[in-house]
């Protein structure tokens, strides 16, 4: 190779040298000036994961949901509940039809006991260990919750339901904490009268008339004894009028009766001019205009006949009966009571079958409607209406 050649191959060889060089220098500040930035614009130390978000806690609602669906879920295994009220009421009959429909799983089994025959039963039956009824509806609901047959409240969906729907409020024991008492059925009591023997503008207008010396042996009555209508209402007037005023009312009197039903037949066939403690007219309505029968709205006001379906400690079907007892608190089951003529039922939002035998607005009697502790006082009022009773020969 000439001289030439050798300069050329030697200056190749340090141009290569060189760019080796500066290529290793360019890399080093590139690795130097990473460190640089890495070190002036982060933290050192590791940014910790945020903790996975705790789930929401489930709100009352979902609560109360949850419950009520094992409710019911549970009320369809046992597949039975056992239904039975103070007297006879065709608007039970209705809602534990209706009930059955809607719950095909689920079958009624309905009796009648008056109250005071419930209450032995339940006692004996508790004492043995042998409840044989779920479900008890009748006036004496505080009675038997006061004696400690009744379930303690828990939530049923109705208690969701607006106030205004309410024509008297279905929880207002539970929510004042007297009892456990839900109120399912309300009915006004009038006093009924026969068109010809009591015409328009000659009789009675008032609970307060009822003492009036000229009705002496014209009054019809549901005998006050006991734990009765005739008791109870007799009761409320002699708390507002006074006892004077209630003896003079009982020596009126002319006859006694156990049930209302009669007491109206009584009344049409002319037998009777006044028939206190009469609930709606339902056999006058039968009967083609004009009627020989009406119903007074005392001006005094409407003593109602307040009921409550109570769920029993130890019952056989403890699910059925709560889901029952919710059923009749519906609009559903409350249309239901409401179907039949006569039926008393306690929501707004229904529609009774014969309107004018239901008048449930307007003025209520001022000590009404019941309360626990009236229930407590008003049998013990019982030894002064037998004392009158006896002095006119009805005891």
């Amino acid at each position: 190779m000439g001289r030439g050649g050798n300069f050329k191959l030697k200056r190749s060889m340090e141009m290569v040298k060189r760019f080796k060089v500066n290529v290793s220098v360019g890399l080093l500040l590139i690795g130097i000036l990473t460190v640089l930035l890495a070190a002036c614009g982060s933290d050192p130390t590791p940014t910790p994961k945020p903790a996975p978000a705790a789930p929401a806690a489930p709100s009352q609602a979902d609560v109360n949901k949850a419950k009520w669906d094992k409710i019911v879920a549970a009320a369809k295994q046992e597949g039975e509940v056992v239904f039975v009220s103070s007297g006879k009421a065709p608007q039970y009959d209705a809602v534990a039809k209706a009930f059955e429909k809607k719950y095909p799983e689920i079958n009624v089994v309905r009796s009648l006991l008056r109250t005071g025959d419930f209450q032995a039963r339940i006692a004996a039956e508790t004492a043995a260990k042998k409840v044989s009824t779920d479900v008890y509806s009748s006036g004496g609901g505080p009675a038997l919750d006061r004696d400690g047959y009744v379930v303690e409240y828990d939530y049923t969906p109705s208690e969701d339901t607006p106030s205004s729907v309410w024509s008297y409020d279905a929880f207002t024991d539970i929510k004042s904490g007297k009892t456990n008492v839900i109120y399912t059925d309300m009915a006004p009591n009038y006093i009924l009268v026969n068109n010809e023997l009591c015409p328009v503008g000659s009789c009675v207008e008032s609970y307060k008339d009822l003492s009036d010396p000229k009705w002496k042996g014209k009054l019809l009555m549901v005998e006050p004894i006991g734990v009765t209508t005739g008791s109870f209402i007799m009761g409320f007037l002699y708390e507002e009028y006074g006892e004077e005023w209630a003896r003079a009312v009982v020596s009126n009197i002319g006859a006694m009766i156990r049930g209302t039903a009669e007491g109206e037949k009584m009344v049409i066939r002319g037998e009777w001019p006044i028939f206190v403690t009469g609930k709606a007219p339902k056999e006058t309505f039968k009967l083609p205009k004009p009627h020989p029968l009406r119903a007074i709205r005392p001006a005094d006001g409407l003593i109602p006949s307040v009921s409550g379906a109570v769920v029993l400690k130890d019952g056989p079907n403890p699910n059925a009966a709560q889901l029952f007892r919710e059923f009749v608190l519906t609009k559903e089951g409350q249309q239901a009571m409401a179907d039949v003529v006569g039926g008393g039922f306690i929501r707004n939002d229904v529609t009774a079958a014969e309107p004018e035998m239901m008048q449930l607005a307007g003025k209520i009697f001022p000590t009404a409607p019941t309360t626990p502790e009236f229930q407590k006082r008003f049998p013990s009022y019982v030894p002064m209406w037998e004392d009158e009773l006896k002095k006119i020969g009805l005891r």
